[in-house]
């Protein structure tokens, strides 16, 4: 009966081995899924953060070409006022020129109107007497 007990002992105990081990295997892949699912996510979490990485990147090129060309322009509108207010200046230095060159001229015609007007005076007072 000793031995019976013992037999019954042992395969109790087995059992609980058994079952166990089949937790333990259980536990195991539950524990393999838990670190493969962590992998991925970290794989997951670094590609994105090397994805945002690249993001700011190109945003802080974006900013700096923008802050580039915004200069440029500003640069340019300086220069196309400049140049506007040359060329104002100029033209207004030519519309006086052309000004005074008329006035100029058409005095001249007067002088010479009046000095030819005598001379036609003198000519016709000769030939009225």
């Amino acid at each position: 009966k000793e031995q019976e007990l013992i037999k019954e002992n042992q395969f109790t105990q087995q059992q609980k081995i058994d079952k166990l081990k089949s937790e333990i295997e259980v536990k195991s892949k539950g524990l393999d899924k838990t670190i493969q699912t962590k992998n991925i996510l970290n794989n997951l979490f670094q590609g994105l953060k090397e994805k945002n990485i690249e993001a700011y990147r190109a945003k802080d090129l974006a900013k700096s070409d923008y802050e580039k060309k915004k200069a440029e322009l500003e640069k340019l509108a300086q220069e196309y006022k400049k140049l506007e207010s040359q060329s104002k200046s100029m033209l207004e230095e030519r519309e006086n020129r052309i000004t005074t060159l008329q006035h100029q001229i058409n005095e001249k015609i007067d002088k010479e109107l009046k000095v030819l007007m005598d001379k036609f005076n003198l000519e016709k007072t000769k030939y009225d007497k």
